[in-house]
């Protein structure tokens, strides 16, 4: 008997709770439109949109305290328990207002901003999950619970910034703004969630409570609204659990092709310039510089791979000699900076080559010229002039006395073989 009063006074809400009309006149209040809330939701919207766009965290969790959209959320959920049509209704108003007056405002806002980067907080709101449905029923659990004391605690603003209103009705302008769809469903999704399951959990919790509306309701009124709550709330929950099941995947790729790279792909003669890990399409793409792989370890590293991915992955490997790929990198910005490197890499390889033959010249033209004077012992001067780096197109010979044609003959003939270029253009010159 005594752990049972133990376990009732342990999960009790009674203790530290207002009487009922200072719970329903404290959440009324909260979900009015006018005056302090119109001011703090215009400063929420400007605050919580300049820091999505510049990616600081901490002025959205600023912007999440000041918005005011908690309250009419709270207040749906309120009025559906008590049956008070009154409060629904203004709530219902006031909620659409918000919704509206922010969505246009953070439009407007990413319309005029110089700054058009997908960065991490943007992208965070544009993907929600199960996870997020979680975080919102125990956020308006809490919500809830706050309301309903008599002193008033650091719980709702914690909930305001656990279910974080504001910034995804944020990333919905940005999605109207830079015509970026999914990010405009994403988040417009995330804040469905947010906004149904705390509306949710204030109704669960009301009822919970026995905040009762004073004049008699119905018996079928409140089964009908059980009903469709229940069927609203499975058919918003069904989305979030494929997502998260496809980000649970995704992020066991990650973490399966970082530990393939740390295993298999350590070498003190190839190292990685860059890697892509698509995890949607279950493909690692690595970029390699130093000694190429072979085809054989190539397959060898792929099955390796696929199998560590139970047969779902692929591995694609693009190395400095693979000309192709790189010329089609300077298509794709992903691959734009590996192709850069490569193709400055060669250009610094083919001068290496020019000066190294160019410092090569002289003594090439010394021993040509002995050769030469071997069945030609008049010869005394010989020039390569290379037109294009790398190829010898004209070649200069002097001689100490007039060379017959037979003479010539022999010297263009044995200067083709020697240099290997039948093109070459052949002047002779008497000293």
């Amino acid at each position: 008997m005594n752990k049972f009063h133990f376990f009732k006074d342990l999960v009790r809400l009674d203790e530290g709770r207002a009487d009922n009309r200072e719970i329903i006149e404290s959440i009324f209040k909260s979900s009015n439109f006018s005056g302090t809330n119109f001011w703090a939701l215009v400063s929420a919207i400007i605050i919580a949109s300049v820091g999505l766009n510049t990616g600081s965290t901490a002025v959205i969790i600023g912007a999440m305290l000041i918005s005011p959209l908690m309250g009419p959320i709270m207040g749906l959920g309120l009025g559906l328990s008590i049956f008070d049509t009154g409060m629904l209704r203004r709530s219902l108003r006031n909620f659409g207002l918000m919704v509206g007056i922010s969505i246009l405002a953070s439009t407007f806002y990413f319309f005029i901003s110089p700054l058009k980067i997908e960065n991490s907080e943007l992208l965070a709101r544009t993907y929600p999950t199960i996870w997020d449905v979680l975080i919102a029923i125990f956020g308006g659990i809490a919500g809830m619970i706050g309301s309903s004391r008599k002193e008033k605690t650091n719980i709702i603003p914690g909930v305001a910034i656990a279910t974080a209103l504001m910034p995804p009705l944020c990333t919905v302008g940005f999605g109207l703004a830079n015509q970026n769809w999914p990010f405009f469903f994403g988040a417009l999704y995330l804040f469905a969630i947010n906004t149904l399951f705390i509306a949710w959990a204030t109704y669960i919790i009301s009822n919970l409570m026995k905040i009762n509306q004073y004049s008699p309701v119905p018996a079928k009124q409140p089964r009908m609204i059980r009903r469709v709550l229940s069927f609203i709330v499975l058919a918003m929950v069904i989305p979030s659990i494929y997502l998260a099941y496809l980000f649970m995947q995704e992020t066991l790729f990650k973490q399966r092709a970082a530990r393939f790279i740390e295993d298999e792909m350590q070498s003190s003669t190839t190292f990685i310039l860059n890697k892509e890990i698509d995890a949607k399409n279950r493909e690692l793409t690595l970029y390699l510089m130093g000694e190429s792989i072979d085809s054989l370890r190539k397959a060898e590293l792929n099955a390796r791979f696929e199998r560590l991915n139970q047969g779902h992955g692929s591995l694609r490997i693009i190395q400095e000699d693979s000309k192709e790929e790189i010329m089609a990198g300077l298509k794709d910005e992903k691959k734009g900076p590996f192709a850069e490197i490569m193709l400055q890499k060669q250009v610094i390889d083919s001068l290496r080559g020019i000066i190294h033959s160019y410092h090569e010249q002289p003594f090439k033209e010394a021993e040509m010229m002995q050769e030469l004077q071997v069945f030609i012992p008049g010869i005394q001067r010989l020039l390569i002039h290379n037109t294009h780096p790398g190829k010898p197109d004209e070649v200069l010979i002097g001689s100490s006395e007039h060379l017959n044609e037979q003479y010539r003959n022999q010297c263009r003939q044995w200067l083709h073989k020697r240099m290997q270029n039948d093109s070459l253009s052949i002047t002779f010159v008497d000293l």
